[in-house]
């Protein structure tokens, strides 16, 4: 039988959230606290199977943007880490996670990208290391989509949300941007998988 729990969010190495079952028996706790210990160490994490878990949902949430990075001062060591915390980070982790996806009752791997990352909506090039490496990440979400057989992908833009990034003007609160992201969530379907999503539930442009 499946053993299947309550969720709840927690960080990676890298920052990003994964949704872990939530329970007080120990053998799930010391299996949650395994998944979290291994995600992004090479070689510690083991193998995904052996956990007696599944998940419904993960989301990949990362966002990294150094400010003033443009040409003439990238450094590569500056480059790597953007693109390690924004596309290398969610790419293994859904890669990790997959095992435990698949035995999901409504498997859904959740990419956190950006409307920066859109060719269609920054035709300026504006904050280039981010966008980037958010682009990358929305063609990792589209190839994840073909190859995870079975699970729902997407890439979402959380919206301009007041956070330290976003900044104390932009026009949503970080509980509106939740709440608007679960509802999408919930109410994905198989037909959804590879789509870039807006925070409200519209398709947004690639």
């Amino acid at each position: 039988m499946k053993r299947r729990q309550p969720a709840v969010f927690a960080s990676d190495p890298v920052g990003h959230d994964v949704e872990v079952p939530r329970a007080n028996e120990p053998d799930v706790v010391n299996q949650r606290g395994r998944l979290l210990a291994g995600v992004g160490r090479p070689g510690q994490f083991g193998d995904p199977a052996a956990l007696r878990i599944a998940l419904d949902v993960v989301v990949n949430n990362a966002a990294v943007n150094p400010k003033g990075a443009s040409l003439g001062s990238y450094r590569r060591d500056e480059v790597a880490a953007v693109f390690g915390a924004n596309t290398i980070g969610p790419l293994l982790m859904g890669q990790a996670m997959l095992p435990l996806l698949l035995r999901g009752e409504r498997p859904r791997l959740v990419n956190i990208s950006t409307q920066v990352g859109s060719f269609t909506w920054n035709t300026g090039g504006k904050s280039p290391l981010y966008a980037a490496s958010k682009a990358a990440l929305n063609m990792f979400t589209r190839s994840m989509a073909r190859e995870a057989v079975g699970v729902v992908v997407i890439a979402v833009h959380p919206g301009w949300v007041q956070t330290d990034m976003g900044g104390a003007s932009a026009p949503l609160s970080p509980s509106t941007s939740v709440k608007d992201l679960r509802a999408l969530i919930d109410r994905l379907q198989p037909s959804d998988t590879g789509q870039f999503f807006n925070h409200d539930g519209q398709h947004h442009p690639w």
